[in-house]
């Protein structure tokens, strides 16, 4: 088998190794069982004779030359924080509520931070658009109120206005 023109990594150069002693070890004492080759594998390469088994299975499950996948890198996922309890839900609410209030446009990264200091929320701000859907809250700017039906009482005719006085000077 010619060589080939690439770097070996740690684990390859372990099992080369691993081999190599085998084999040494094998002709300082004599081939034994030599009709176990898969006992024998399993000893050269230092694993497991099931290991030896699966590998050989998954090469004669390729129907040309084998081709062996190694199983990808297992990556962390940050999950969404969602998962909230009624006190938080209501802390949520009433933080919505004094953005209302104080007549200031509650976007999702002050109201994200407002809860980081008040109730040490920890979710990002998808997590939070998550939450404040489930939780029904629909999204209006602060002076948008819904009307209510005018009544018929005396009080309605009236529209107190109070002028505020001049302080610019000419």
């Amino acid at each position: 088998m010619p060589p080939s023109n690439k770097a070996l990594d740690r684990q390859a150069r372990k099992m080369v190794f691993k081999v190599y002693n085998y084999f040494e070890q094998e002709a300082s004492e004599g081939i034994n069982n030599i009709k176990q080759v898969q006992q024998r594998t399993a000893d050269a390469t230092g694993v497991s004779v099931r290991t030896v088994r699966n590998i050989l299975l998954e090469a004669k499950q390729c129907d040309s030359a084998p081709i062996f996948r190694t199983p990808g890198k297992k990556r962390s996922r940050n999950f969404p924080v969602t998962g909230i309890n009624d006190f938080e839900q209501k802390a949520i609410r009433r933080a919505i509520q004094h953005f209302h209030l104080s007549n200031e446009l509650p976007t999702l990264e002050k109201l994200r931070l407002k809860l980081k200091e008040d109730i040490n929320f920890t979710g990002s701000r998808d997590s939070l658009r998550r939450i404040i859907n489930r939780l029904g809250i629909k999204w209006r700017k602060p002076g948008e109120l819904k009307e209510e039906p005018e009544s018929n009482d005396d009080d309605s005719d009236f529209d107190v206005e109070q002028s505020l006085p001049s302080t610019s000077r000419l």
